[in-house]
């Protein structure tokens, strides 16, 4: 979805997509979402709702209330991670990380925390809206974009 004001991707996850689309099309570069979050285990929820159909409401929902919920991915970690292949006369590649936000987004904490260990390290941190400011920014660490 475009904003017909500005010409920038208003939701985040179209601009995830068309940063994945375009990028992960290019031979040197190796790139994938990563999630993070926090989710129940499927046997749980499963469970819960077999008692719930059955019209045990008390032991689907005390099911729930005892649950642990599992943590997964890193949190603050970019969007769209991955690799960069050698640019011509290095002998290596680069670790890639990129922020997408929307029109409107901001980093959060976690994720400017994530940023200074990344470069700290080395890699390549891009703050992003659209395609092009992914090109822009490997542009200018030399990479063909």
């Amino acid at each position: 979805m475009q904003d017909s004001n500005s010409g920038k991707l208003k939701l985040e996850r179209d601009a995830q997509h068309a940063i994945l689309l375009h990028f992960g099309a290019l031979p040197w570069v190796r790139i994938w979402r990563q999630n993070t979050g926090k989710a129940y285990g499927y046997s749980i929820v499963a469970g819960a709702i077999g008692q719930m159909k059955n019209g045990n409401f008390r032991a689907g929902y005390d099911l729930l209330k005892h649950a642990q919920l599992t943590t997964y991915g890193t949190p603050g970690s970019a969007d769209i991670q991955g690799l960069l292949g050698p640019r011509t006369g290095s002998n290596g590649g680069r670790f890639l990380a990129i922020e997408v936000k929307g029109a409107q987004g901001v980093q959060s904490d976690e994720q400017i925390a994530w940023q200074a260990m990344i470069e700290a390290k080395g890699g390549i941190y891009i703050l992003a809206k659209t395609v092009e400011d992914v090109q822009v920014a490997l542009r200018g660490y030399g990479y063909p974009a």
